[in-house]
């Protein structure tokens, strides 16, 4: 069977009691990326609702992403609860997730839901996946860093924009933070795209 690696803050949300209610082998540990692995192959982050409404507020959703898929580690997102508000905020980051990261996002009403879904996780975790879903992403845009992929995401923003954006600003948080006339300063960003990155932060 499938071992199922917790990290040991996720312990005190239940999961272990729901996990062991399936029969689901597992173990803790602390773990530097996601809140579980499964198999040692697939990694997974658990969210709530609420807090994935805030790690996309803060601009930490999409890192946190990035190092899931690091050296091309499949990965899932589960979103636990209440349902997410229908803005294009929030539709237009599963899509992004689902198509750019191919990190696919999968919802449950409850922790026992969550268990379920882990365990699942864990029958196919020896399964191998079509080619075209185990891509290597990397490969797509070069050696191009890991902010400047993100940047990328952002309409009318091509690699040579995105390696000036960083190059002038570091990170996407500090381009996501950065006054329109810092942005202005970057060459080849104009009004348009200036203006595109700032709608991008929360209201």
């Amino acid at each position: 069977m499938s071992v199922i690696v917790i990290d040991d803050r996720e312990r005190a949300s239940g999961i272990c009691a729901q996990l062991a209610a399936l029969h689901q082998a597992y173990c803790i540990q602390r773990l530097a990326v996601a809140d579980y692995v499964v198999n040692n192959a697939l990694y997974v982050e658990r969210k709530t609702a609420v807090d994935f409404m805030a790690s996309l507020a803060d601009q930490r959703l999409f890192s946190q992403v990035a190092r899931m898929r690091a050296d091309n580690h499949r990965a899932v997102m589960i979103v636990e609860g209440a349902h997410l508000p229908n803005r294009p905020a929030v539709m237009g980051a599963l899509c992004s997730l689902a198509t750019q990261w191919c990190v696919p996002v999968l919802r449950s009403k409850d922790l026992a839901q969550t268990a379920w879904l882990l365990a699942r996780m864990a029958c196919h975790a020896d399964a191998h996946a079509a080619p075209a879903l185990h891509g290597d992403y990397h490969r797509k845009h070069g050696r191009q860093s890991v902010h400047q992929k993100m940047l990328m995401l952002i309409p009318g923003l091509g690699p040579r924009k995105a390696r000036a954006l960083t190059d002038a600003l570091h990170t996407v948080h500090g381009v996501l933070t950065a006054a329109r006339g810092e942005l202005l300063r970057v060459p080849g960003v104009g009004p348009r795209l200036a203006d595109r990155i700032l709608s991008l932060r929360a209201p």
